[in-house]
């Protein structure tokens, strides 16, 4: 199995971070909505919104903040994300650009100095040197232990810090300094906060007894994980196949379009996907809807809740505020059929898990990189259909009749 090139569209949406050739920038981004740029001022629609700014990066150094807006480098009025990257290629580590961002409803010029990535992507982490196992109670019970903490040392690598201070193969790792271990995932963390050469004390199990050691902290050269932030929950994505819909993406008006609109309540259309019923009836970005089926609307989901109360085939009335002027539009609902069964991506601790019926694939976002020239998307899924459904997936929970539905988990 090929795991590292299963990977679904929906992940390309999860990966603005800007890296062009060797310039590095150091954001994530996200393209602006219709109705984001409106909020702006933004007439000609363009700029692309900081999602978020990445540690010991140019942008960070330069005072560049989570949810300011890119709106031009240089000479160039900056339209998407893409376009962005492309202009970074042209540059070269050590080239100084200017961007222009609104922030706060004001423009403000930044000037700051690519980096090479390289410079950026690598750093050094400290280093046991040991492959490890998580334990469960019956194993605990087996081994003679009488707590339910202590994972399975089950290699140890030749050469390295956890052999030099006497660690073995079948090992139980039991406590750190003073911290008993009771998963992988925690003593992970528990490294992060240490340095190479740091001296712990490390105690194992072993023969029935325990033994305390001594060891130092290797080192090892790592690449940054430039793709994800490790979420602190599991994050679950499921796709549900065959929902009505008439292709339209629709959010609540702000108390700002409000004002400037001069009505009280409405669904702003961000987005009409084309091809679709809302794109037959003529419907347009920036349109709002105000009635439906003569009912005035208050939020985004009056619409779903009408269309959860009708068939395939039927017809649904729109009045729509466009320009200042009212518009009735017949809209015929569909039945959308994403052509593949109920269909899950769980994501945890940087780890994808597909699950498509009774078939579960697996990947990690940590080989995305050197992978990406080679990946190729499960043909079933249609590109075009999950960008659609899977625009905003910073939003933690969402109903039920909803196409996506993201689930968190808490990890504790």
């Amino acid at each position: 199995m090929k795991r590292a090139l299963l990977v679904p569209a929906l992940l390309l949406l999860l990966m603005p971070a800007l890296i062009a050739g060797n310039a590095f920038l150091g954001v994530y981004l996200s393209n602006l909505t219709m109705k984001q740029a409106d909020e702006l001022g933004l007439a000609d629609n363009n700029g692309v919104r900081i999602t978020s700014v990445v540690e010991n990066s140019p942008a960070k150094a330069a005072g560049i903040r989570k949810d300011d807006v890119i709106i031009a480098i240089d000479s160039d009025k900056i339209y998407t994300h893409d376009q962005l990257t492309k202009i970074l290629e042209g540059h070269n580590p050590g080239d100084v650009i200017k961007l222009k961002l609104m922030r706060d409803g004001k423009v403000k010029s930044v000037k700051l100095t690519l980096i090479d990535r390289e410079d950026w992507y690598t750093k050094k982490v400290p280093y046991m040197g040991v492959y490890l196992e998580d334990l469960s109670q019956k194993e605990y019970d087996a081994l003679g232990l009488s707590g339910n903490y202590g994972i399975k040392i089950s290699k140890v690598l030749a050469g390295e810090a956890a052999e030099a201070a006497g660690i073995q193969t079948n090992d139980i790792l039991l406590m750190i300094d003073s911290d008993k271990i009771y998963t992988i995932d925690q003593l992970t963390k528990i490294l992060r906060n240490h340095q190479p050469r740091d001296a712990i004390n490390v105690t194992v199990y072993r023969d029935g007894s325990e033994k305390k050691l001594k060891l130092v902290l290797g080192e090892k050269t790592v690449k940054t994980n430039i793709f994800w932030n490790e979420p602190l929950n599991t994050q679950v994505f499921h796709f549900l196949p065959n929902q009505k819909y008439i292709g339209l993406d629709t959010s609540d008006l702000t108390e700002k379009l409000m004002k400037k609109y001069k009505i009280e309540s409405g669904i702003y259309i961000d987005k009409v996907i084309e091809d679709s019923p809302a794109d037959s009836a003529g419907l347009q970005e920036r349109d709002i809807i105000i009635k439906i089926d003569g009912r005035d609307v208050e939020t985004a989901k009056d619409l779903k809740k009408a269309l959860k109360a009708h068939d395939p085939g039927d017809k649904i009335n729109l009045t729509v505020l466009r320009k200042g002027k009212e518009k009735k539009v017949d809209v015929v609902i569909r039945q959308r059929k994403y052509g593949l069964d109920d269909f899950n991506i769980s994501i945890d601790n940087g780890e994808i898990h597909i699950i498509n019926g009774d078939k579960e694939l697996n990947f990690d976002f940590n080989e995305l990189e050197k992978n990406l020239k080679d990946m190729e998307i499960l043909k079933k899924i249609k590109i075009k259909e999950l960008q659609d459904d899977s625009r905003e997936l910073e939003v933690e929970e969402r109903d039920d009749d909803e196409d996506v539905i993201i689930y968190r988990k808490q990890l504790i």
